[in-house]
């Protein structure tokens, strides 16, 4: 089959697990016969080429180049307009679109955007002439245009929505033409310049165009072939209107046989706490800090490691601040490559997976019960689709530093429940959650929607 997989970010450019879940499936459909193209932006390209220390792009480079290690707000340059726009192309993957995201949600001017829709949407109706797709096959879309859905829809090939965050509803607030389109008229001085700008295209052909390239109703799009990567994230899309109810769900699975088995499985004192994630608020690292402080005060050896890049510097000095005032055991490993990761993980033996808000799902949670950690976390979200408390792991309240200390010192003064939980979390992740699951799933469900896509042409 021939597949052209759409996404946001590609490796070596990343910022999170599902970029990595991506290029792994992308790798094993290749190796499974099928034809298989990526269309994705040009984040961190523009790093690379001012880098003297990296060298340009490739598809093969394995080395570790996430540009979120020296800035979490790299942008395409060719949201400014297109004037440093550079296409790279390497084998099968094209690096070709703008990719507009900052964590301060800064919008880009009426210019700048109306540039990017022309250029992002040419591009991607050019690929498909070229290469034929039987398939159009969508990761995260989130930080591009979603116009480029609605041009997706005009192919006469099925699109397939592979839905693991919220990109689709959440980017409302962040992408500023959808958000234009989309929201509703609150006065009639807005009403008019709206209209007014539909107006100065006075030929009925172009006026048509322009409000089926740009006006994109999220709700009316073909959603016939779509899957999700948790039931809560299902869920979530049904509550924001979508129509999900038929939708399977496909949970993300990793590859077991990467990961090591801890060394400190149900070992003594100190107890090797390991946080692994992004350095946010969200992510509540400040959590499993303020749980340590509570520890050592009562006179527990333990230490804490860190793994996770920076998203949030002025949270980060705070964080970096309580340590040193407090004298804490704690070791800031920074944004630690993903190839590296299995021998951290086999270097402590608890998770701790402080998240507040409700993430979609956790591949962290899978890699650290595939090692054999005991894993400590917040139910929140997807999340609670892994977790048994008390039997693959222990469960605390969200934001609750003492709540988890609690649960810490439960692990102390009980190591067997180490190995327990380490035991049945490895078995959890070996029987529900390993990649090769989620592969035939994914690969069985392409399948299907192109010859259902064929069979109602048909009718």
């Amino acid at each position: 089959m021939n597949i052209l997989i759409v996404s946001n970010l590609y490796p070596p450019y990343y910022i999170g697990g599902y970029e990595l879940v991506c290029k792994d499936i992308v790798d094993s459909l290749k190796s499974k016969g099928h034809n298989v193209n990526v269309l994705t932006s040009m984040y961190g390209v523009e790093t690379d080429k001012t880098d003297k220390n990296v060298c340009p792009t490739t598809a093969e480079n394995k080395t570790d180049k996430n540009p979120a290690r020296r800035d979490c707000s790299v942008s395409s340059k060719s949201a400014s307009g297109g004037a440093d726009k550079c296409p790279t192309t390497n084998g099968n993957i094209y690096r070709e679109l703008t990719h507009y995201f900052d964590y301060q949600k800064k919008a880009i001017s009426f210019k700048e955007t109306l540039t990017r829709e022309t250029s992002d949407n040419g591009i991607l109706k050019k690929l498909v002439y070229e290469l034929h797709p039987d398939i159009l096959f969508l990761f995260n879309m989130g930080a591009l245009t979603k116009s480029l859905l609605k041009t997706m829809e005009s192919f006469d090939i099925p699109v397939v929505y592979d839905i693991s965050d919220y990109w689709m509803a959440g980017d409302k607030m962040v992408d500023n033409w959808l958000n234009y389109w989309q929201s509703p008229v609150k006065n009639k001085l807005a009403f008019f310049i709206k209209m007014k700008f539909l107006g100065l295209i006075t030929q009925p052909e172009l006026k048509e165009y322009f409000k089926s390239m740009f006006s994109v109703d999220l709700y009316s799009l073909n959603f016939n072939y779509t899957y999700f990567t948790s039931k809560f994230l299902k869920f979530q899309y049904g509550e924001f209107g979508f129509p999900c109810s038929s939708a399977p769900v496909f949970y993300r699975g990793i590859d077991t046989k990467k990961f090591l088995k801890s060394q400190n499985n149900g070992s003594k004192e100190p107890l090797k706490l390991l946080y692994s994630g992004g350095l946010h608020p969200d992510k509540g690292p400040h959590t499993a800090i303020e749980a340590v402080n509570i520890l050592t005060k009562k006179g527990y050896k333990l230490t804490l490691s860190i793994a996770g890049g920076v998203r949030d510097k002025e949270y980060v000095d705070s964080l970096y601040k309580t340590v040193e005032q407090q004298e804490l055991p704690v070791k800031f490993l920074g944004l630690v490559p993903c190839e590296e990761m299995p021998k951290i993980y086999a270097k402590h033996n608890v998770l701790l997976f402080t998240t507040i808000k409700d993430e979609p799902f956790s591949l962290t949670i899978l890699e650290a019960m595939s090692s054999a950690l005991a894993v400590v976390s917040t139910s929140t979200g997807g999340s609670a689709e892994i977790l048994k408390d008390k039997e693959n792991s222990l469960v605390f309240k969200q934001d609750n530093a003492e709540d988890l200390a609690e649960k810490i010192e439960l692990l102390i003064k009980n190591p067997d429940l180490i190995k327990k939980f380490g035991e049945n979390g490895a078995e959890c992740v070996r029987g529900s959650f390993g990649f090769e699951k989620m592969l035939n799933e994914i690969e069985q469900y392409l399948v299907w929607a192109a010859k259902d896509y064929k069979t109602g042409k048909n009718l």
